[in-house]
């Protein structure tokens, strides 16, 4: 779904959109200079990615699995559990 509102300002603007592809609305502000900001809508991690404990699938304490890319040196099931994208003998490395 793409909707558009114009502002009082010529040349100025909001859009929304399903930029990225997930699914969810993401907003696009046009300038007078005709200069473009997009804003993607980026969903927030599980409660249990902030709980401070191991649940919910995690590979390590608030990291991996269904929550965000764990840190060097967590642990990891898979090279997609880690923000480096590579998963050697259980923990995150380079």
């Amino acid at each position: 779904m793409r909707r558009c509102v114009r502002t009082r300002s010529p040349g100025s603007g909001l859009a929304t959109g399903d930029l990225n592809g997930d699914g969810l609305p993401d907003l696009i502000i046009g300038g007078e200079t005709g200069k473009l900001s997009v804003l993607l809508n980026i969903p927030t991690p599980h409660p249990h990615c902030r709980d401070g404990s191991l649940s919910g699938g995690e590979s390590d304490v608030d990291c991996g699995g269904t929550c965000p890319p764990c840190a060097l040196k967590k642990a990891c099931g898979a090279a997609a559990d880690c923000h480096s994208g590579a998963c050697t003998a259980g923990e995150c490395s380079l």
